[in-house]
């Protein structure tokens, strides 16, 4: 069932610089480089924090499920795993970025898009297709790339916070400023769901548990850049989800899947 929010706007936004036409919109996912989006040969999709505000979507998973060309797959609610596959490829075929850094699993090859929670997020392009030659084989059906909140761009204070069906509430944060030549952003969320039961009554050989499911997601992500001349920057980008979910295999155990996401450049 999907869950509804009731989201209170705590602090006044401040107003964004005006916003590109699509034509012009530049993109770097496509090429490694910038390029107008006019000018580039792929199919490149571009998703805004205002687009994923609009749209009430309350995952990354949800965003992404409006897209053509993708299909998602999700073992249930909040923190359940999730997989996307773009062109018909495997699910380990589309490589996932942050702010440029994988984030994908050494040992699994996928990512936990389940814990990249919507308020780090400030924009996303996506680009199906065959990119192993830019970015190896994990980009075999297309490459997603998630851009988080900077202090260029973002609003300059902002803090929300939301509640729903089944024990659910949310806070989220931000401070961006920039100062001179220097830009600065630091973002804090939290999300938590009481959830409810991952398995049915149905369940076969006894296997059902009646407990309910939840998922608790805490996560950061700060920037500082200082821009050396026009064509040039000198920065520090930090982002990091640590996601607890609950889940059942069984009758009589509470078991609990703990998921860390961090990325970390300079």
């Amino acid at each position: 069932m999907k869950l509804l929010f009731v989201a209170a706007l705590l602090a006044v936004l401040a107003p964004l610089s005006l916003a590109q036409s699509p034509e012009d919109a530049v993109i770097v996912t496509a090429t490694r480089l910038p390029q107008a989006q006019s000018q580039t040969l792929q199919p490149v999709r571009i998703i805004t924090a205002e687009d994923i505000a609009r749209g009430g979507q309350q995952t990354l998973v949800e965003v992404l499920k409006t897209l053509g060309g993708a299909e998602i797959a999700s073992n249930g609610g909040f923190g359940q795993p999730s997989s996307v596959f773009m062109r018909g490829a495997n699910s380990s075929h589309t490589l996932i970025l942050v702010d440029g850094m994988r984030i994908g699993s050494a040992t699994l090859g996928t990512t936990a898009l389940e814990n990249i929670p919507l308020s780090q997020i400030a924009r996303v392009e996506v680009v199906p297709g065959q990119l192993s030659s830019l970015y190896g084989s994990d980009a075999i059906g297309g490459v997603i790339q998630i851009f988080t909140r900077s202090g260029k761009y973002a609003p300059a204070t902002s803090a929300t916070a939301g509640a729903g069906t089944y024990g659910t509430g949310s806070v989220s944060g931000s401070v961006n400023r920039t100062v001179g030549n220097t830009d600065f952003s630091l973002n804090l969320g939290y999300l938590e769901s009481k959830g409810f039961d991952a398995t049915k009554p149905t369940a076969p050989f006894g296997q059902h548990n009646p407990d309910r499911d939840g998922h608790q997601n805490t996560n950061v992500s700060g920037k500082i850049a200082h821009r050396l001349d026009p064509r040039n920057e000198l920065g520090l980008t930090v982002f990091r989800s640590d996601g607890r979910t609950h889940f059942d295999s069984g009758p009589t155990t509470d078991d609990l899947n703990r998921q860390t996401l961090s990325a970390f450049s300079l």
